[in-house]
């Protein structure tokens, strides 16, 4: 039979080790977001490149037909 004190030891040793499986995880779990977020952003800057020259090009075109009208 084990005594109240090696019960408490027990209980701390499992509550230690889950508070260090939490932390691990809320660690990686912030570095996964992190990443996702960059490449969200790097998408979004790629994306807005992308339409910035097709409006360029469009308002060219536009310029040239008033200019030879």
């Amino acid at each position: 039979m084990t005594s109240i004190m090696e019960r408490i030891a027990e209980a701390e040793t499992r509550a230690d080790a889950i508070l260090e499986e939490a932390n691990r995880t809320a660690r990686e779990l912030v570095a996964k977001t992190r990443t996702e977020a960059e490449d969200a952003i790097v998408a979004a800057a790629e994306t807005q490149r992308i339409q910035t020259v097709e409006i360029l090009r469009q308002a060219q075109t536009d310029g040239e037909a008033i200019a030879a009208e």
